[in-house]
């Protein structure tokens, strides 16, 4: 059965691809500009790629193609993208970590990133300069496996879907974040009464949710990628169950038969869903597709209640078997069937050194009991230097 690569968005519109011939380069020349848009309903300041939400601009490539992109920077600020789950094997230099291993894009520079994956999988790029990726500026990245590497639950794939998971801030936030909305291919929906309470008058309550298209009865892979700020997100779909393939871009052995899924900042998992028969549908032409995120400790410093009125934790897309406009009707599940991130196993298990040759141990202290910390007594001072190996101009 031939595999159809559907993905949630048109890649082809703003990924400007200029070669794609297997193993040759697979070019994308992307401009860093801002854009104002409406994500959950509520208008805001945003960064996108050529001037349109940049979770369209989708990095699609072969195993053994390289990846070379052109950065121009627009924007006021200074900026830099890095490719989340790429070792870059030889190519430290593009790892797009700002003051780090480059130096950053300033403003109407352009820089140019080539790189070769190393492994196929799921990934995602996004912005390492400021908090610009919770604003925006992050997207997709896929690295097929040729058909003579894959495995054989892949040839038996009907059909695909990215889903990107993300947390909704409609302005920076101040002393402690907790997000607004949770976005599902950059789509949710937020109260328009609660925005203009906050000063935002610009909002739209007709907000269209991603659709996805299933077959009866057919298979299809779904890339989930949380590109969330802060958030976990816990995923689902109603009335369906799934089994995880992949995790991080590595191969696991697939999972017993999950409902859920709990996906932390930048994890990517695969998993494989089969559509329900006609029968087992009893009537029901779509299904709710849930991303729902939790808040509070120990997951984020701010509460439901510190973000006020219209805070939505949850959000929606459709999964359709029929062509209709009516919303799904279905409801969450009553049981939850999920497994610890720990418990996936290794398709192929990496056998680790039992004695190290060296051991370094360092310590430090969790400040404020979220997993990161400040050294206010350490004076640190930064310099970038001019690498020959990477230049902006």
């Amino acid at each position: 059965m031939g595999l159809n690569h559907l993905t949630a968005v048109a890649s082809a519109l703003l990924t400007i691809q200029l070669d794609s011939s297997v193993a040759d380069v697979v070019s994308f020349d992307w401009r860093v500009t801002n854009i104002y848009t409406e994500y959950d309903g509520v208008f805001i300041n945003s960064i996108g790629i050529n001037d349109k939400p940049a979770d369209q601009a989708v990095i699609d490539v072969e195993l053994g193609q390289e990846v070379e992109v052109r950065v121009t920077n627009e924007l006021t600020d200074p900026t830099c993208l890095h490719w989340h789950g790429m070792k870059q094997l030889g190519t430290q230099e593009m790892d797009g970590t700002s003051e780090i291993t480059q130096c950053h894009i300033p403003t109407n520079a352009t820089a140019v990133y080539h790189f070769t994956p190393d492994k196929a999988g799921s990934f995602w790029w996004h912005s390492h300069h400021l908090a610009q990726y919770a604003f925006g500026l992050r997207g997709p990245m896929v690295v097929r496996a040729p058909r003579n590497q894959m495995k054989d639950w892949e040839k038996d794939i009907y059909g695909e879907y990215i889903i990107q998971l993300a947390d909704m801030y409609h302005r920076r936030p101040v002393a402690v974040p907790i997000y607004n909305s949770i976005l599902i291919n950059n789509r949710g929906r937020y109260n328009c009464t609660a925005a203009a309470k906050q000063n935002f008058t610009d909002c739209t309550d007709v907000q269209p949710l991603p659709k996805f298209h299933f077959e009866p009865g057919k298979k299809y892979r779904l890339r989930l990628i949380s590109m969330v700020a802060l958030a976990p997100i816990d995923f689902s779909i109603d009335e369906h169950k799934f089994r995880v393939v992949a995790a991080d871009a590595d191969y696991v052995k697939p999972s017993k038969s999950l409902n859920s899924i709990m996906i932390n900042a930048g994890q990517r998992y695969d998993i494989i869903v089969k559509a329900k028969s006609d029968k087992d549908r009893r009537n029901n032409k779509s299904y709710w597709m849930r991303a729902k995120g939790r808040h509070g400790t120990p997951w984020t410093a701010g509460t439901a209640e510190m973000a006020g009125e219209g805070f939505n934790d949850e959000g929606l897309a459709i999964v359709s078997y029929e062509d209709d406009e009516a919303e799904p009707t279905t409801s969450k599940h009553d049981k939850i069937k999920t497994m610890p991130e720990f418990d996936y196993k290794p398709e192929i298990v990496v056998q680790l050194p039992e004695v190290p040759d060296h051991r370094s141990i360092i310590q430090f202290q969790m400040q404020n009991g979220l997993g990161w910390f400040e050294d206010r007594a350490t004076s640190c001072r930064r310099q970038c230097y001019k690498n020959r190996l990477w230049q902006t101009y």
